[in-house]
């Protein structure tokens, strides 16, 4: 007797293809069941508008290094300036008010770069501020640089997914396609590897 199901023929493993930047598809060079090779180059994403965001991203990381380093810069200006005025006051060259101006002027400049403890908890805040600005910015030339989507693994090309923005005349059945507008991160597609193969059966 006969015995017939009906269930769906997967392989043993799944990998998906997510975007490593954001823009705009202009070229799709794969299709559903076409066999691709790792490394093979998939699609090709415009990412001008990611310029915007360079630049703005640059700007905020160039002023919290600067701020820092403008900082440093004053309070060396000021070690030396109250060393020399300590030897002119000496010499009676300078009165007492300004030598403690100058002195007054490096309490200042210790407190913005950290030396006194009553401004620490800011500066821990500006570090972090300057790191995360300089993050944000490697991020976003991280993926102005990958603007090509290449094959993870070899295999086959199980499904495109449905998302993004775009007519579905441009991109049709597929989901992606040139035109689409795609996220960072994005799942793109799936490529399948069919060394091996798994059944899922409805019974």
């Amino acid at each position: 007797q006969d015995l017939y199901l009906s269930g769906i023929i997967r392989p043993l493993q799944e990998v998906p293809v997510v975007s490593p930047t954001a823009g705009v598809i202009t070229h799709m060079e794969v299709s559903e069941g076409l066999r691709v090779v790792k490394g093979q180059r998939l699609l090709t994403v415009d990412t001008s508008g990611l310029t915007t965001e360079v630049r703005s991203a640059q700007v905020d990381y160039l002023n919290a290094l600067s701020a820092e380093a403008k900082a440093e810069r004053s309070l060396q200006e000021a070690e030396n300036t109250y060393e020399e005025n300590q030897k002119l006051y000496r010499y009676g060259v300078i009165s007492r008010d300004q030598l403690q101006q100058s002195q007054d002027t490096l309490s200042d400049a210790e407190q913005n770069t950290g030396k006194s403890t009553k401004r620490q908890q800011g500066l821990e805040i500006a570090a972090l501020q300057l790191a995360n600005a300089k993050a944000k910015y490697d991020a976003l030339l991280g993926q102005l640089a990958h603007s090509t989507v290449y094959a993870p693994a070899s295999g086959i090309v199980l499904k495109l997914h449905a998302s993004g923005s775009g007519s579905a005349s441009t991109t049709g059945a597929l989901g992606v396609g040139p035109g689409k507008t795609i996220h960072f991160q994005e799942v793109l597609l799936s490529v399948g590897d069919m060394k091996g193969l798994r059944v899922r059966l409805s019974v």
